[in-house]
């Protein structure tokens, strides 16, 4: 071989192997976090809804509880309307 022969081979070698090895390096820091992040939710996940959350939950669900029956009230009361005027009511 000669020495051009060498040098070209060198580099080309070279960057290639690095670039493997920062492949590789990519992979297992990516594996790492992806371990790490499955961990971290599996112990979100078992954890119950901070209390104050919860009461606040509980409490907008009564209030729509509330607008809902108040929204019936409202349509039978334009029904009745509707039905006493005769108007074309949609």
């Amino acid at each position: 071989m000669s020495k051009d022969q060498i040098i070209q081979m060198v580099t080309i070698l070279v960057p290639t192997l690095i670039a493997v090895g920062g492949f590789i390096s990519v992979q297992e820091s990516t594996a790492a976090d992806v371990v790490a992040l499955e961990e971290a939710m599996s112990v979100h996940s078992i954890l119950p809804s901070h209390p104050v959350g919860a009461a606040q939950m509980e409490s907008m669900r009564e209030e729509q509880r509330v607008m809902q029956s108040d929204l019936v009230t409202v349509r039978e009361n334009v029904a009745a309307i509707c039905a006493a005027t005769g108007a074309r009511c949609k």
